[in-house]
């Protein structure tokens, strides 16, 4: 029975208008944009790689310097974003893509690939996974508003009951029409998705696998939620019409308003600081625990006094290593630590965001989809601070080899008139980076998990007429 009520749904929309308008239509544009963004990231993914190598053949190539010199030169590291992202972009359009690293500060990273327009970037950038989470219920919305307020207008309803037809195959047979509709999509969509990432890197990799198989059983979930919010809403309701503006309204509340909402409301209770002041607040902590730069600095006033204590002299010149290497290294690991409590600050304000916004994930499953697929795509938030925790890792460890080499290598006498030797440079291990496993990307994702499981646990209750049933207890008469 549910099998003839699923294909009987289906034959209705094969032979409708509507139908044939709006499903190519999304099935077109959601192919379009994702093969654009693969495009889009196979042209930067090169154009990464070849500016890296550049970039390293450049340090390599630098004539004989003064460490410090060379820590001031700098570098330039360049993150390939997530192999995914071509499915759901998440911050990368936003976020910049190279960071500068150099002595005495931890620059942002700079060059945003966000070439949308400002009302795409209402959404979130244009993408596979904007319009399958946000546009593809508008099409199912439209579809399907009618499917069970049409029947109880025109009678059939009724019929269908005197004939024994039970609500819960009714409603099983239709959620399964909408959810083959919605698989229809995804198939299309994430067949194309592991072809475009095959010949992104030559194969598809079982971890990349992994996570395109579970975007896409996220994403069937997702439209399976829909389609039962859809049924329900349609059965509540009394006529097509109501049922159509009511779904419009809750889509626009679930899908545009709440979230925009929520956004603003966590970003009032809990500020994020923008770059400048961060940067300020760095430079105050910096110049209050201890300025390198500063010759009547305490902090380095009592260093002098613990480093000639060390070494058993009375003056810095008398010092068998460079007295300035020194004072760089000491500088750079105060600008370090300070930096780092900062910086995890910042990821306390941030955790804290996310938590409020979770806190509301029960009420709105689209919310808990849009953090699991960023997440699951690796092109969230986090996977961002986690590329900028490497980098400053290797830009520490690299200006301290030179501190290193200025206390070891160069004399104090004339300190600015020597140099190492060009073959130094090559010594230095280039930039690499790797990306954080899955069971990385989904800590912290358990909320999200739960509030989904439990739109699922209420899908079944509506589908198996549970909640039917005790309507009509409720109201005393039948349909």
């Amino acid at each position: 029975m549910k099998a003839r009520i699923c294909l009987h749904e289906l034959r209705m929309h094969w032979r409708s208008k509507a139908f044939w308008f709006l499903f190519p239509l999304a099935w077109l544009l959601t192919l379009l944009i994702m093969l654009a963004s693969w495009s889009e990231l196979r042209d930067f993914q090169s154009s990464q790689v070849r500016w890296q190598q550049l970039n390293n053949q450049l340090w390599e190539d630098q004539p004989d310097r003064h460490p410090h010199r060379v820590a001031h030169y700098g570098s330039l590291v360049f993150r390939n974003p997530s192999l995914l992202s071509f499915i759901d972009p998440g911050v990368d359009h936003a976020t910049g893509s190279a960071i500068f690293l150099e002595a005495h500060r931890q620059n942002s990273a700079s060059f945003t690939r966000s070439t949308q327009s400002q009302a795409f970037l209402r959404f979130g950038s244009l993408s596979a996974a904007t319009i399958i989470l946000i546009l593809w219920p508008l099409v199912l919305i439209v579809l399907g508003f009618g499917t069970v307020s049409q029947e109880r207008e025109s009678g059939t309803l009724k019929i269908l009951e005197s004939l024994g037809v039970r609500l819960s195959d009714l409603f099983i047979g239709k959620a399964l029409a909408y959810l083959v509709l919605s698989l229809g999509l995804l198939l299309s969509v994430f067949l194309v998705g592991a072809i475009s990432l095959g010949s992104l890197q030559g194969s598809v990799s079982s971890h990349e696998m992994i996570r395109l198989l579970l975007l896409f059983g996220l994403y069937l979930i997702y439209c399976g939620l829909w389609s039962v919010a859809i049924l329900a809403v349609s059965w509540f309701t009394q006529t097509p019409r109501q049922s159509l503006m009511l779904l419009l309204a809750l889509w626009l509340g679930l899908v545009v308003i709440l979230p925009r909402f929520l956004t603003a409301t966590v970003e009032s209770i809990h500020p994020y600081p923008n770059r400048t002041a961060f940067d300020i607040l760095i430079e105050q902590d910096i110049v209050r625990q201890g300025d390198s730069h500063d010759p009547n600095d305490p902090h380095f006033d009592e260093f002098k006094r613990k480093t000639l204590e060390k070494y058993g002299v009375e003056k810095v010149e008398d010092l068998p290593v460079n007295w300035n290497g020194l004072v760089m290294a000491e500088g750079e690991r105060l600008g370090g630590e300070v930096f780092n409590e900062h910086y995890k600050n910042l990821q306390d304000i941030f955790t804290r965001q996310k938590s409020l916004i979770a806190f509301f994930q029960p009420l709105n499953p689209y919310l808990a989809m849009r953090e699991l697929s960023a997440r699951i795509a690796g092109s969230n938030a986090a996977h961002f601070n986690h590329f900028e925790q490497a980098a400053e890792a290797y830009r520490y460890r690299i200006i301290q080899e030179l501190n290193a080499l200025h206390t070891e290598q160069i004399h104090l006498k004339d300190d600015r008139t020597q140099k190492v030797r060009r073959d130094e440079w090559k010594r230095f291990e280039a930039f690499s980076y790797e990306s954080p496993s899955l069971d990385w990307s989904l800590q912290g994702s358990l909320a999200s998990f739960i509030s989904l499981a439990l739109w699922i646990l209420l899908s079944i209750i509506f589908l198996n007429g549970l909640v039917i049933r005790w309507w009509r207890n409720v109201t005393n008469h039948g349909l």
